[in-house]
C-alpha cells in the first residue's frame, strides 16, 4: 500500500466509532505492524482519556507508562477477544485500562 492510501485510509478510521473487523483481524495478525500502528493512532487518545478518567494520575509520565502497559495487554490478548462474548471492542478495551489504572 503507498503512503496516500495509508493515509487516507487512517483518517477514515481516525473517524469511525467502532473498530473495524478487518482492522481487529490483522490485529489478530500479531505481525501486522500496520495495524498495530493504525490501531494505536485510533486508540492512543482514547487511552489516555479513560486512564485520567479511572484513577487520580499526576503526572504525564505515568500516564504514559499505564498507555504503554494497556496497549502491551491489548497485544498479548487480543488473540482471545470475540465480540460475542465480551461486548464491543472499545467496551473490553476500557475494561483493560480500567484493570489497570485500578492494580497500579
Amino acid at each position: 500500500m503507498n503512503d496516500t492510501g495509508f493515509v487516507k485510509d487512517l483518517a477514515e478510521l481516525l473517524h469511525m466509532n467502532t473498530t473495524s473487523p478487518e482492522l481487529l483481524n490483522q490485529l489478530r495478525l500479531l505481525k501486522d505492524q500496520e495495524a498495530w500502528v493504525t490501531f494505536v493512532h485510533i486508540y492512543y487518545q482514547s487511552v489516555s482519556r479513560w486512564i485520567r478518567e479511572f484513577g487520580s494520575i499526576g503526572q504525564n509520565s505515568e500516564i504514559e507508562d499505564l498507555v504503554q502497559d494497556v496497549f502491551i495487554i491489548i497485544f498479548q490478548k487480543v488473540g482471545n477477544f470475540e465480540r460475542e462474548r465480551e461486548g464491543s471492542f472499545r467496551k473490553w478495551i476500557k475494561m483493560i485500562v480500567r484493570n489497570v489504572v485500578l492494580q497500579k
